[in-house]
């Protein structure tokens, strides 16, 4: 994954659609009078190991907001079937080393999780395609919600499977969350500019298909992904009733 003889230039890109399903207008929805793609900029802005980041969009709207505020942004196609499909577009118009993939609807992220993040998966060398994150899980209920995405690693941190359903299955039942190995995906991802610029020729796969997750289409093709443990999330905005939720923590973090 890395060329150690070489300093690496990593640039985060935050792709921000306008259609959402369950949220249009995510992106420019306002979260204590500042859009929720400009508060994603905010944080990524006091990283330390970034050279840069852009916003990536295929809206003039988004486009037009995240320029008037300072910062960088790229019209994108629209016709991409996939987040990753839209990061390789990107990778094919710059020259950095790694393309940081930090979706446009985390507004709380911690700067300081990203530059480490950053800092660990490129230590890792060449023997990665691709890193992303994980966490515990913490309740019953996430386990077995599908819309939880559940991953599980070796002891290196080699991910062995990505699933919507519990995995590992407890053969003797859910009582005892803490018993459980398999972690929580988080979706944030460091590619190297290489497996960007491959992932739209490689064959869309059966266990990406099936479970409608991207990262399974490299791993079916021989690609390994590394993720690294952070020890809890933070929350994302996928529902107006989520994005309440963060505008609450916000005041409450300002008293």
């Amino acid at each position: 994954m890395v060329d150690s003889s070489k300093c690496l230039r990593v640039l985060c890109v935050i792709p921000a659609r306008y259609g959402s399903t369950r949220f249009p207008g995510k992106p420019l929805a306002k979260i204590d009078g500042r859009e929720m793609i400009l508060r994603v900029c905010d944080q990524v802005s006091k990283c330390l190991n970034l050279v840069g980041f852009l916003v990536a969009t295929d809206d003039d709207r988004i486009y037009d907001l995240v320029k008037s505020a300072g910062f960088e942004a790229l019209l994108t196609s629209d016709q991409h079937a996939t987040g990753t499909d839209r990061l390789a577009e990107v990778a094919s118009l710059r020259d950095e080393d790694y393309f940081l993939n930090l979706q446009g609807d985390e507004p709380m992220i911690d700067p300081q999780v990203l530059d480490e993040f950053v800092s660990v998966s490129l230590e890792q060398g060449n023997k990665y395609s691709l890193a992303t994150l994980c966490s515990p899980i913490t309740r019953i209920e996430e386990i077995q919600n599908p819309n939880i995405v559940k991953v599980v690693r070796d002891k290196a941190g080699k991910a062995l499977y990505f699933s919507r359903a519990p995995i590992p299955f407890p053969r003797d039942g859910f009582q005892c969350v803490e018993s459980q190995i398999g972690m929580r995906h988080v979706g944030i991802y460091l590619y190297a500019r290489d497996t960007l610029l491959s992932y739209p020729s490689l064959p869309h796969s059966s266990l990406e298909n099936v479970e409608k997750l991207e990262q399974l289409r490299i791993m079916e093709d021989g690609g390994s992904i590394f993720v690294w443990k952070v020890k809890e999330t933070w929350p994302g905005v996928d529902t107006p009733e989520d994005l309440k939720f963060v505008e609450a923590m916000l005041k409450g973090e300002k008293k």
